[in-house]
């Protein structure tokens, strides 16, 4: 009984080589569609909003390392989602890379970790483009209070309006959305570029001398800062997201992640200098850092055009992330382990319209009741877990002894619960994962100079890098062809997992219960609809 048990719950998807480019849904997005599809989701809050308060109160004109740290920690991350795109070019993204190396159960718990990024994501970006909307308004639209930020919730005219609008958008289908997407990332790039031309034309370099100098709040804050805006890159999974409706996926979505994450940290380090330079540390309006830095040099219509070019960001930033939340949806409900209406394709539009309308509906209800502290922290720790998971997968399916894509003559429809994976391999995985969480507790926790902590550490990173190293010396990997594979697997991997590790330990204990929470309430579906209704029973 047990047995039979862990079979039901580690069965793993294959996929037939044939069927897998197949799909209901429109391939029409090329790389340049793919590229402005990252940079819509990249280029919003994080830019807006979070830059303006890392450089304000965690990193000053440091904040510029921080990028480059946060932009290399999200490298490692999308060059797992590329390999992993590029071999398995279907929507559900991270949920079925985990669905084809480690088994139903996690599988499905990783897909709820993608929807709580993407409907978590959106519902932060709605709050904050609303604040935008309250801050034009002053508080006080025709009339109606909509102080969105507080506790109190009066009347929210504007959220419905909002998901409704965007889920029309997505609704008409992907080359309507990518022409509207493309059309609100044109504008936010102008925006950008008039910033940083009117923001280094009143630089003062005595900004960066003055009021603590480069590293005002010591060098140790540049990692503090790095942890949050590294918010700014989460939000690239969307192009593997789009993976299915990719005219030629396997080639497209690796470009389209390496430009736009490229492109992302380039203008985040540029935007960066420009601000820092332009305005001192402490005058610095952390809820509008770049229209009140231009106000403060007395550039007033300047401001203006940046507050209206705000809006058009993260509108993108919110259609971008709309677009995420159907998909995850229709790949699920594809495999049974959720309500199969939600897989439905329009034959007109090519869009699955159930899942479109559902996703914004959740959306627009995970707005109402979290204000946007919450709303960022689970889609952060969503959206890292994910991370691990994908990095993980990615060097699982390197060393398990099958293909997952096979032939539909000769593949199974499922494979046995056990991974494909030798006890060496596995002790060694394991080894490592364990001495993982280990040594991003200790830094966390227990950081401090003593000799004690300084053996431990040893200690411990010893015990991550010597299980990888043998995998990687004593352990052949398998020679799939005919996709990308990146260099240095398993060690690119296992930085990525603990780099995510040691950031999701960054997090309030609070936060940690709620989006346990919310895993916990996955399970629960899983076990009484998910394991019933699965496509591989």
């Amino acid at each position: 009984m047990l047995r039979r048990f862990l079979r039901k719950i580690s069965r793993k998807k294959t996929l037939a080589d044939e069927e897998l480019l197949k799909t209901d849904l429109s391939r029409c997005l090329n790389t340049f569609d793919l590229t402005f599809v990252g940079l819509g989701s990249l280029l919003g809050t994080g830019m807006y909003v979070i830059l303006g308060l890392v450089v304000a109160d965690y990193s000053g004109p440091a904040t510029v390392i921080s990028i480059f740290i946060a932009g290399f920690a999200a490298g490692l991350s999308a060059m797992c989602y590329a390999e992993m795109g590029s071999r398995l070019p279907r929507a559900g993204s991270s949920y079925l890379y985990t669905y084809v190396s480690m088994g139903e159960i996690l599988a499905f718990v990783i897909g709820c970790c993608a929807m709580m990024s993407a409907v978590f994501g959106a519902a932060s970006i709605m709050r904050g483009l609303l604040a935008e909307v309250d801050m034009l308004a002053k508080n006080d639209f025709e009339g109606i209070d909509i102080l969105l930020f507080s506790s109190k919730h009066d009347f929210d005219i504007f959220s419905p309006i909002v998901v409704f609008a965007v889920c029309c958008i997505l609704a008409l289908g992907v080359n309507f959305f990518s022409k509207a997407n493309k059309l609100c990332v044109s504008v936010n790039l102008v925006t950008i570029i008039l910033f940083i031309v009117l923001a280094f034309w009143k630089a003062d370099w005595k900004n960066w001398s003055e009021h603590g100098g480069f590293f005002p709040y010591g060098f140790s804050s540049v990692f503090q800062g790095a942890s949050q805006i590294y918010y700014s890159f989460v939000g690239f999974q969307t192009i593997v997201a789009a993976s299915e409706e990719a005219v030629n996926p396997q080639r497209s979505v690796p470009l389209s992640l390496f430009y736009a994450i490229s492109f992302t940290t380039v203008v985040l380090i540029i935007v960066c200098i420009a601000l820092s330079l332009s305005i001192p540390l402490n005058m610095i309006v952390t809820s509008a850092s770049l229209p009140a830095a231009l106000s403060y040099n007395g550039i007033r219509w300047g401001a203006l055009v940046i507050f209206c070019g705000t809006m058009f960001a993260l509108i993108s930033s919110f259609l971008n992330t709309m677009f995420a939340i159907p998909r995850i949806l229709y790949a699920i409900s594809k495999d049974g382990l959720i309500f199969k209406y939600l897989a439905r394709v329009n034959k007109t539009t090519k869009t699955p319209l159930a899942a479109t309308l559902t996703g914004g509906v959740i959306a627009a209800v995970v707005a109402f009741f979290f204000d946007v502290t919450q709303l960022a922290s689970i889609m952060s720790m969503a959206s890292l877990t994910a991370y691990i998971f994908v990095s993980l997968s990615l060097i699982v399916l390197r060393y398990i002894n099958y293909d997952p894509v096979k032939s539909i003559e000769t593949s199974p429809l499922i494979t046995s619960y056990y991974s494909g994976l030798n006890t060496q391999q596995f002790v060694c995985l394991a080894t490592f994962l364990t001495f993982d969480v280990l040594t991003g507790l200790l830094l966390t926790f227990f950081a401090e100079n003593g000799i004690i902590f300084i053996i431990l550490l040893l200690m411990f990173c010893l015990g991550m890098i010597l299980p990888i190293t043998y995998l990687y010396i004593c352990c052949p990997q398998n020679d799939y062809s005919g996709y990308i594979r990146i260099p240095l697997v398993p060690f690119l991997p296992a930085l990525s997992i603990f780099i995510n590790t040691c950031l999701i330990l960054q997090f309030k204990a609070l936060d940690c219960i709620r989006f346990l929470i919310l895993i916990a309430g996955s399970v629960v579906i899983y076990f009484l609809y998910g394991i019933h209704n699965s496509e591989l029973n």
